[in-house]
C-alpha cells in the first residue's frame, strides 16, 4: 500500500508541475509575444 501511495504522490506532483509550467509559458507568451497558448486555460481548468 505504501508503494501505491508513493506512486500517487509522484503522479500528483508531476501533474501539478505540468500545470505550473503550462501557466508560466502561457503568461510569458501573452506578455512578451502577444500570443497565448491555444487551449491553455481549458487544460488548466480540466
Amino acid at each position: 500500500m505504501k508503494r501505491f501511495e508513493s506512486l500517487l504522490a509522484y503522479v500528483a506532483a508531476v501533474a501539478l508541475f505540468a500545470m505550473m509550467l503550462l501557466t508560466c509559458v502561457d503568461v510569458v507568451g501573452r506578455k512578451l509575444v502577444g500570443n497565448s497558448l491555444p487551449g491553455a486555460v481549458e487544460l488548466t481548468e480540466l
